[in-house]
């Protein structure tokens, strides 16, 4: 009897060391390596960073923003996770490439929280449409309380919740570089005779743009100050001004108008490229120099007067140009 128990204890031992002989060690060594994000929701407001971080001890990891590119940022890129940073309202996703698998997380950028405004001001009948004062002091902050008034959706359409008309406080003296940046619920801008500088991308697709007066202290407006103001429809530029930069009025599709002062001496690179509403155009004899693509794709531009002449098209003009001030 005593012979059996120990034949069968035998056995019984026997069968356990080959259960675990079998075992796969790829099921093992795939559990230690799962990959995953530590949450696949994450929110942000404006101007916040936050960690992401990915369970992950495999080979390199590639990050990207596969939607919602103007509302985060991603730095400090490591194999074990991102820093995420809310730029403007809105939803975006995240991705983790690694190998060819492919692991997303979607994030949420909320605005900022304002607690205190003394700036803002109600029109009212109309609690749609917000007046903001902007001085010296509160630049950064009432740049991020505009953006905070317009969000992307899941689909990227732009949602406007309110619309923001702005007052430069008398004593400014410079708009600015990017001041107003991705501020897309920004109608309208009202700028004292003490400002004489706009900087360089100052209203950087601003989308909602409409209507803007230059007061003739401006002496300087820097490039790419109305890139992309695509609801943009007419300006005129100050006699102060002596350049008009390179990007400037870059893709204004709405740009309709647009009346150039015999103080202007060139016009810059790319400068009212893609204005594809532009009908009419006045160059001064005073313009010695144009930039490469600065009329490129202005379709409607049939109206080119330059030295007494006018031209229906853009190459027809540049040829007569090029004869009179070659490079």
């Amino acid at each position: 009897m005593q012979c059996r128990r120990i034949t069968a204890l035998l056995l019984s031992l026997s069968m356990i060391v080959g259960s675990a002989a079998f075992t796969n060690p790829s099921s093992v060594n795939a559990a230690k390596k799962q990959v995953k994000f530590s949450a696949k929701k994450l929110t942000v407001q404006v101007g916040q960073s936050k960690k992401l971080k990915l369970k992950n001890d495999q080979k390199k990891v590639t990050w990207s923003v596969v939607s919602g590119k103007k509302c985060i940022s991603l730095k400090a890129k490591k194999k074990t996770g991102v820093t995420v940073k809310g730029k403007r309202a809105g939803k975006a996703k995240v991705q983790a490439k690694i190998g060819k698998k492919k692991y997303t997380c979607i994030v949420t950028v909320k605005a900022a929280e304002d607690k205190t405004d003394p700036t803002q001001t109600g029109t009212p009948g109309d609690d749609k449409i917000v007046t903001l004062h902007y001085n010296d002091e509160n630049a950064n902050k009432i740049k991020k309380q505009i953006q905070g008034y317009s969000h992307y959706d899941d689909e990227d359409n732009l949602i406007i919740e309110k619309y923001v008309h702005v007052i430069v406080d008398e004593g400014v003296t410079s708009i600015e570089h990017q001041a107003f940046e991705f501020c897309d619920s920004l109608t309208n801008i009202e700028i004292p005779s003490s400002v004489t500088s706009i900087g360089i991308f100052a209203f950087f697709e601003c989308s909602s743009l409409k209507n803007i007066k230059i007061p003739f202290s401006v002496t300087s407006i820097g490039d790419g100050a109305f890139f992309e103001c695509i609801s943009l429809k007419n300006i005129e530029i100050p006699s102060s001004v002596t350049s008009i930069g390179d990007d400037t009025f870059f893709e204004c599709i709405s740009l309709k108008n647009i009346k150039i002062p015999s103080s202007v001496t060139s016009i810059g690179d790319y400068a009212f490229e893609c204005c594809i509403s532009l009908k009419n155009i006045e160059i001064p004899n005073s313009v010695t120099s144009i930039g490469q693509r600065a009329f490129f794709d202005c379709r409607s531009l049939t109206g080119i007067q330059w030295r007494g002449n006018t031209y229906s098209n853009v190459d027809t003009f540049l040829t007569a140009f090029q004869v009179k001030y070659p490079k």
